[in-house]
């Protein structure tokens, strides 16, 4: 059970990221 948490939290981890460097790279860009 922890690890499949882990595993999610991971993914949403990342997800997070790709949305932030999305943000800061179309904010840059205008």
């Amino acid at each position: 059970m922890f690890r499949y948490l882990n595993k999610k939290c991971k993914i949403y981890n990342s997800l997070n990221f790709l949305k932030d460097y999305k943000l800061y790279f179309s904010s840059t860009e205008s």
